[in-house]
């Protein structure tokens, strides 16, 4: 088997699939649909793009420790 001067299947090692693999799996991940971006108005009245999720709490708290930090 290992004779052959060809790139045979059988020799290629555990990490050309590993890779190859990974690759596959970031092509179907990069083909999935981004989450959808809700639009809401913030107080200055400018739309703004906000993806979904409640992170943006703990990203507002964060900015109000500061706020209050720098006063």
């Amino acid at each position: 088997m290992a004779q052959h001067s060809a790139m045979g299947v059988h020799e290629m090692s555990i990490d050309t699939w590993r890779i190859l693999a990974l690759a596959a799996v970031a092509e179907m991940l990069s083909e999935q649909p981004r989450e959808p971006i809700t639009y809401r108005l913030s107080r200055n009245q400018k739309a703004k793009p906000v993806r979904k999720g409640n992170n943006r709490d703990k990203v507002k708290a964060a900015r109000k420790q500061r706020r209050k930090q720098h006063a």
